[in-house]
């Protein structure tokens, strides 16, 4: 640049030293006083990413064709310029989206929402790429998506950002959908310019669901009763019954149930599982014989709803069973010796009566009893006396016994003797029982043979009397006894 008069003007072209730099453009005849700012360009090449650096040198002629009267030498060549270019080139964002799928598993009506983490980089081998922001442009079927990224600088991840779930659990089943994801490159901190899309423009994140409906637990057996049975049988298991009430949908939960608490004479309880939609199963327990009593016992049974993908929930509320049994002592009937004359003795289900020598000519009296002689809880004894080989004795009060429980007794059996002839006597009474209870009114049948022994003898050894000469002495007692005997028959 001169000033002053008659000065000659400026020419200029410029030419780059070399790659990366590019350089073009020149101008002609700048006259004295102005200035050029557009026809010299300098430039780098942006084919790939990074820091340039390099030069263009400007080459200067003074040119004296303005003013005139100099040819044939209006031009001189003055010193060239060196310009120094640097800059950095920035590729522009490179998203990687590294969830490409989510698979969610929950059961109807648990709570939905954009709640699975999406994780995304910004894929570069340096720092020369522009920031990565994220939108979400859309969702389709069963998925929903929130979130967004601002500016995710060069190979940086951000795992937390974007988010993606189920949209909705209230049907049972598999579902799919997407959500679309916007990528953006954004110059923000970096080159300034303006936001354009990225490398990869789109992409998506496929949401799959699984749904399953839960199990629901009802015990249709709140009560099991084994009822009455006797010590030493052997009873059937009972079975608490569980129901898995829940609809049949495309996915559903199976039941576990399990018991607690079975004690006392009662057994087993424990678990029953795999209970599908709309089926029962069952829980069998047992009832230990060997020890009377009445018993009822509390036990528990909890329900779980279950799928091999979730941890078990809740199928309902702890309900109770109640174990009822009555395990009763058999009935067992047994003569006893009250009062009178005479020795009872018993082997097994055998008794004699032995009134032992009885002196001719006496009369004698004898009162037994029969009773239940066990303990409770128990059967109940009943029964007939079979009187028909007693022709010796007389009977009173042998009647029909009728439901004597545990430890009642009868007290009202009688007999009485006349010794009317020398000699052994002896009847038999056959006691035909049953032990019966509530949930048995046929019974267990069981017989008692009672003996009664008598021997008549003389009195001081003397001589028994003649046979027509006795019947005379005694014809009236014997006629008596005979009375008697037919009208207690």
């Amino acid at each position: 640049q001169t000033t002053g008069n008659s000065q000659a003007a400026l020419n200029a072209s410029i030419a780059s030293n070399g790659a990366p730099i590019t350089a073009s453009g020149s101008f002609n005849l700048l006259v004295p006083g102005n200035t050029n700012n557009a026809s010299l360009l300098v430039g780098m090449d942006t084919n790939s990413a990074g820091a340039k650096t390099g030069s263009a040198t400007i080459s200067f002629v003074s040119d004296a064709s303005n003013v005139g009267g100099c040819a044939p030498n209006c031009q001189l060549n003055l010193a060239s310029q060196n310009v120094n270019v640097s800059g950095n080139v920035y590729r522009l964002a490179n998203p990687s989206l590294n969830t490409g799928a989510v698979n969610l598993v929950m059961r109807v009506g648990d709570a939905v929402g954009a709640n699975q983490n999406v994780s995304l980089t910004n894929t570069s081998p340096d720092i020369f790429t522009e920031g990565l922001k994220v939108n979400i442009s859309g969702s389709t079927g069963n998925a929903q998506g929130a979130g967004s990224i601002a500016n995710l600088a060069a190979q940086a991840s951000d795992n937390t950002s974007i988010k993606v779930g189920l949209a909705s659990s209230a049907v049972a089943g598999l579902s799919s959908g997407q959500v679309n994801l916007a990528f953006i490159s954004t110059g923000a901190g970096t080159t300034g310019g303006a936001e354009v899309a990225a490398q990869t423009a789109a992409g998506s994140v496929t949401v799959n669901g699984k749904v399953y409906t839960p199990a629901v637990a009802l015990l249709t057996t709140p009560t099991l009763n084994f009822g009455v049975v006797r010590v030493g049988d052997v009873v059937s298991e009972r079975q608490a019954s569980i129901n898995n009430t829940s609809a049949v949908t495309a996915l559903n939960d199976t039941l576990r149930a399990t018991m607690t608490g079975v004690a006392g004479p009662f057994t087993g309880g424990g678990q029953v599982s795999g209970i599908a939609a709309q089926t029962s199963g069952q829980i069998n327990v047992g009832l230990n014989t060997a020890s009377a009593g009445v018993y009822n016992v509390g036990a528990n049974v909890a329900f779980l709803s279950q799928n091999p993908e979730l941890a078990d929930a809740s199928a309902g509320a702890n309900a109770g069973v109640n174990l009822l049994a009555q395990i009763n002592n058999l009935a067992y009937a047994d003569f006893d010796f009250l009062a009178g004359l005479g020795v009872l003795t018993q082997n097994g289900s055998n008794y004699v009566l032995d009134l032992g020598d009885i002196t001719l000519g006496s009369s004698i009296n004898s009162l037994l009893r029969i009773d239940n002689d066990t303990v409770g809880p128990a059967d109940v004894l009943s029964g007939l006396f079979d009187v028909s080989a007693v022709n010796d004795f007389v009977l009173n009060g042998w009647n029909a016994i009728n439901n004597l429980g545990a430890g009642e007794h009868v007290d009202t059996l009688a007999l009485s003797y006349l010794a009317a002839q020398l000699g052994l006597y002896e009847d038999t009474i056959v006691f035909n029982g049953r032990g019966t209870n509530a949930n048995d009114p046929v019974g267990l049948a069981q017989a008692r043979n009672l003996i009664i022994r008598a021997n008549v003898v003389d009195p001081d050894g003397h001589p028994v009397p003649e046979p027509g000469m006795l019947a005379l002495l005694l014809a009236a007692a014997v006629a008596g006894v005979i009375a008697r005997r037919r009208r207690l028959h």
